[in-house]
């Protein structure tokens, strides 16, 4: 579980901390403030560094719209021009392991990566470097070279450290539909793994004239089908966004493997009466399946919702505020246990 994050010219975050991180955290603030950019920089430490490749590729499209250029540009917003190149860092503390990634510079056309930790329990540390072509007018990336580095370890323990270190992809939920594709492979795993029951009764507390759910063809091609009692049977996407991204959030966190969960504007096209039922859900993962959740969010209805279903646990759960401060930073204030109860008994606007 994520304990810890220290940002450093990650976007907006010049030097931002946040000391303490619980298996549920709603992340709060301003427009343009730095809350999706918090959930990037996460994925952005969780990269794979490997032989194989890296999932860096992946990173400008998880949460935000790519079309034509946008990779290019949301590389250069980070990493800087030529002329003017930025150095990041990324670190967290993973459960007992502190994890860097970082050491980040832009020269030509090469961007350079390094990962760093230190595993305290092993009393070792170990560095994993690749480089990556970088071009401002093409984007591009290509694996010029990897270089593992286990300093005073022996190779046997530094691969074992290694393994240690590849922590399963995060799940992720954007304020964008996956595809009808994505949503028929989703349904699969449900009936896989037997999540299917599940998710079809807490889509019936928001729509309780739901008596199936099923992936069908009927014009050759493969969509989600939702039966409404005996009426008519329709394709997902005509029952709306939000009962779309429903779908895909209840069904993403029956199935995940992943032990964290990052998820963008949880309130975005659902319908503030479904919002215990989500957070609900939730909990039962944190509890059940040990998965750690960072959310962002707009909706006071949304922190209202998440207070409620959390308030015999609050151990469990805070609140995170984003903040710009005057030295153009943005820093990071944590709301739990009492202080949540004074700010939410208070009514003050928090968000």
């Amino acid at each position: 579980m994520l304990t810890k994050l220290h940002l450093k010219n990650f976007k907006g975050f010049r030097d931002t901390e946040i000391p303490e991180l619980r298996k549920v955290n709603l992340i709060l603030g301003g427009q343009n403030v730095g809350k999706t950019s918090l959930l990037e920089a996460i994925l952005f430490l969780r990269a794979e560094l490997t032989e194989s490749g890296s999932t860096l590729d992946l990173l400008p499209s998880k949460f935000r719209a790519n079309e034509g250029e946008d990779a290019r540009r949301f590389w250069a917003l980070l990493l800087g021009t030529q002329d003017q190149p930025t150095t990041l860092l990324v670190m967290a503390r993973i459960s007992n392991m502190d994890i860097a990634m970082g050491g980040i510079h832009h020269r030509k056309t090469a961007l350079y990566i390094e990962k760093y930790w230190n595993a305290f329990s092993e009393n070792a540390t170990g560095k994993i470097s690749k480089a990556f072509t970088f071009n401002l007018k093409e984007f591009g990336s290509v694996d010029l070279f990897t270089g593992f580095n286990p300093g005073n370890l022996s190779v046997s323990q530094s691969f074992n450290l290694q393994s240690n270190l590849r922590l399963s992809e995060p799940y992720t939920a954007s304020i964008f539909s996956t595809g009808a594709v994505s949503q028929v492979k989703l349904y699969g795993q449900l009936v896989v793994k037997k999540k299917k029951t599940r998710v079809l009764n807490l889509l019936q507390q928001i729509e309780p004239r739901i008596s199936s759910i099923d992936a069908i063809a009927p014009d050759g091609e493969h969509r989600i089908y939702i039966d409404l009692n005996g009426g008519e049977v329709l394709p997902i996407g005509q029952l709306g966004h939000g009962f779309t991204r429903l779908f895909e959030l209840y069904s993403g966190l029956a199935v995940t493997d992943s032990k964290l969960a990052l998820i963008d504007e949880i309130e975005n096209g659902i319908h503030y009466s479904a919002l215990p039922t989500v957070f609900q859900g939730i909990r039962e993962l944190a509890e059940s399946n040990g998965v750690q959740s960072i959310i962002t969010t707009h909706s006071l209805e949304a922190i209202k919702a998440a207070c409620e279903v959390f308030k015999d646990k609050p151990e469990d759960f805070q609140l995170i505020r984003l903040e710009r401060t005057n030295d153009d930073n943005i820093r990071a204030v944590a709301i739990n246990d009492e202080n949540l109860k004074t700010v939410m008994a208070s009514g003050w606007e928090i968000r």
